[in-house]
């Protein structure tokens, strides 16, 4: 994809160029054990604000999504193994006020995750 450099500089003022990041595959080192946690929450915004800044906070957590449907949040985690996702993270989500149900999924395999390709 060719950019014109003065397209550039202004896609960069207008905030829609944000930063530009290295790929970096977690796998090789050693973060394997990826994680996906649907989260019910208490009902009404200051629960939602609250809970969203909490989950942000833990160890391991690299998305936080409030949604529309059965459930409030899909949280995104990845661990180096069983261990570390239980020290740094299920002993202590389960600590969090707030939520009022959760339900975590461990992925086994991936097809396909290529952030970059999007756009």
């Amino acid at each position: 994809m060719y950019i014109k450099t003065t397209k550039l500089l202004s896609t960069h003022k207008e905030g829609i160029i944000t930063g530009y990041y290295t790929g970096i595959d977690a796998r090789k080192l050693g973060y394997d054990y990826l994680v996906i946690t649907l989260i019910k929450s208490r009902y009404g915004k200051e629960h939602y604000d609250n809970l969203a800044r909490d989950l942000s906070r833990l160890p391991g957590v690299w998305g936080v999504y409030f949604v529309l449907g059965n459930i409030d949040f899909i949280v995104m985690a990845r661990f180096k193994d069983r261990d570390d996702f239980m020290q740094n993270y299920l002993n202590k989500i389960t600590t969090i006020k707030n939520i009022q149900s959760s339900n975590t999924h461990i992925i086994l395999s991936i097809a396909k995750e290529n952030f970059y390709e999007v756009f």
